[in-house]
């Protein structure tokens, strides 16, 4: 009995077009690590919302109270922490994932929060007599506006499996060096804030300077970004610690020696902090 060879297309797979298939699978998307994703931006959204609530907080009351040059190391000590925070956010070893333009809707909100939170800036600052509750106002609206984002991107990150933590390395010499540059930089700070006089001023305009031309060379590998990077728990903690002295310095009656104490302490804290794993 004679056979009919079947008739149609058939679906032999050729050897190279299977490997392609084999290469393109890791190119995949997962929806787990598409929420991962969310994840980390949300937490990096709360962390920014709180930071920046704090500072427009401390900056008008520097504002008002001391006079410029004291809210001056106040903004010094905020952009080295907006740095040193975009370093934080990058995930080592994994290329960052590419972000879809910005719907025109979160333009909007962005607007609606930034206006507000100027114009309530504004009247803290130059109102006479600005109760409590104005110099709250700014913050209040940045916690509500980016705070709420980052819930919303928290809730909506509930399915996202747990990311593997990278095993912790010893600092490279270019980020233990850029880890006690910081900590000379947060030190100078301390000391110019409670520095007098002509002093003060000089070492005011030496450090703002000097962050100026650090902050030229940020995608070198002594750059702040690149610093942040390679920080872990402990680099932070001790940024922390370091702000918030910076801080009790500023607003608190803080007389020069106590200030340059507070100085060395906080450099001591990041040599120590630069002898701790990073990743």
């Amino acid at each position: 009995m004679e056979q009919t060879p079947a008739t149609g297309p058939t679906t032999t797979r050729q050897p190279h077009t299977a490997g392609r298939h084999i290469d393109a699978a890791p190119a995949e998307a997962d929806p787990r690590e598409t929420a991962a994703d969310r994840r980390d931006r949300a937490w990096q959204q709360l962390s920014s919302a709180v930071a920046i609530a704090v500072f427009l907080f401390v900056y008008i009351t520097a504002l008002r109270d001391d006079g410029v040059e004291s809210a001056t190391v106040l903004l010094f000590g905020f952009l080295l922490w907006t740095q040193l925070s975009a370093g934080v956010a990058r995930r080592p070893g994994r290329p960052q994932p590419r972000r879809a333009p910005q719907h025109p809707l979160r333009v909007v909100a962005a607007v609606a929060v930034l206006l507000p939170a100027l114009g309530l800036f504004g009247a803290a600052v130059f109102v006479d007599d600005a109760p409590l509750v104005l110099r709250l106002a700014p913050s209040a609206v940045v916690l509500l506006g980016l705070g709420g984002y980052g819930i919303a991107l928290l809730r909506s990150s509930r399915s996202a499996a747990p990311r593997t933590r990278p095993v912790p390395v010893r600092l490279r010499g270019t980020a233990r060096v850029g880890t006690i540059l910081v900590g000379v930089a947060l030190a100078l700070g301390a000391v110019t804030a409670t520095a007098a006089g002509f002093l003060g001023h000089v070492l005011s305009l030496a450090t703002m300077i000097g962050f100026l031309v650090w902050m030229l060379a940020f995608s070198s590998e002594i750059g702040l970004p690149a610093v942040g990077a390679a920080w872990r728990w402990p680099h932070l903690l001790s940024l922390v610690l370091a702000e918030g002295a910076l801080i009790a310095v500023v607003l608190l009656p803080v007389s020069a020696p106590i200030g340059a104490i507070v100085g060395v302490g906080i450099l001591l804290v990041f040599v120590g902090a630069s002898f701790a794993p990073g990743r």
